[in-house]
């Protein structure tokens, strides 16, 4: 079976062989969402990480009863890493945008390779926290814009 380039190009199955991604995927769910379904709810429990095959989704937080969009995700891109490996709830919600198809990956189909295929499982772990450091250091650069901003409208001082 040929594996289309943007799930071989996703940053979750960097460094990893066609079949070694084989040997992941064939035990996930490929799950179909139309325009403004919800894909997670914020409050749910973190069971699984997914990768956009198709299609484009919204990442959003509650802010004073407000809907924020923190990020858009499209074909390859990963989400609900954070809750997976933190097992926590989830923080936000992630709504379809578009029609959008995702492949699901499991909390047991990736702690089953641990004793099936520790190569495989060291792998994906290391790209999962190449994930989440990817997005810390985004977050570290939103808050020092941030930050930048108050001092720049006058509501916090330099320093």
């Amino acid at each position: 079976m040929d594996i289309p380039d943007f799930i071989t190009g996703s940053p979750l199955f960097f460094e990893m062989h066609t079949a070694e991604i084989m040997q992941i995927i064939e035990h996930c769910r490929v799950i179909n969402y139309e325009p403004g379904d919800c894909i997670l709810n914020i409050g749910d429990r973190g069971q699984s990480l997914f990768v956009i095959t198709l299609g484009e989704a919204v990442i959003e937080r509650s802010r004073n009863n407000k809907d924020i969009v923190v990020q858009t995700v499209t074909t390859g891109d990963v989400f609900g890493e954070v809750a997976l490996m933190a097992q926590k709830l989830r923080q936000a919600s992630v709504i379809a945008k578009t029609q959008t198809t995702v492949l699901e990956i499991s909390y047991d189909t990736i702690f089953g390779l641990y004793q099936k295929k520790p190569k495989i499982f060291g792998i994906l772990i290391l790209n999962i926290a190449r994930l989440i450091g990817k997005r810390l250091s985004g977050a570290y650069d939103h808050i020092a814009d941030l930050e930048t901003l108050m001092i720049l409208k006058g509501y916090k001082k330099a320093g």
